[in-house]
């Protein structure tokens, strides 16, 4: 039962982790983008002064973008990984969060006070290791027909 990933597999995951970075930069800037595109188009942009808007747009990246970039690395790291599955599919998830936190933080879009924690670190971290766990296994399935 040797279940250790081999060199490959370690090196198909970061290509699945910078995937997932790749992936998260521009459905990042989408998703922000289409986001202030429909408060003004119902006219109500102002909602982005109270608090509870900013929770809001973190549930709402997390859902359409950090859970969609895991899923995509996941999708490329169960496909070609062999062995050790979970343990390159931890890694992956954990170079696009890495990845993401640095990007932002380069943009200065980083603020480590009260809730920004759960948007900065919680969120992005939690939704990147389930897409890349529901992404890896999805593809790697067995059918019961075998």
């Amino acid at each position: 039962m040797n279940d250790l990933p081999t060199k490959r597999d370690i090196a198909n995951s970061l290509i699945g982790g910078t995937l997932c970075f790749l992936s998260a930069v521009f459905l990042s800037s989408f998703v922000d983008l289409l986001l202030e595109q429909i408060l003004l188009y119902f006219g109500i942009s102002g909602v982005t002064a109270f608090e509870s808007f900013s929770i809001a747009k973190a549930i709402i990246f997390f859902a359409l973008v950090h859970l969609i970039c895991g899923f995509i690395s996941g999708l490329y790291t169960g496909y070609v990984t062999e062995k050790g599955v979970k343990i390159t599919l931890f890694i992956t998830g954990q170079i696009g969060f890495i990845g993401f936190f640095i990007y932002m933080t380069l943009l200065s879009k980083v603020y480590f006070v009260g809730h920004y924690y759960l948007e900065v670190i919680s969120l992005p971290l939690l939704g990147n290791l389930l897409g890349v766990y529901l992404g890896g296994y999805t593809i790697r399935w067995k059918s019961g027909e075998e």
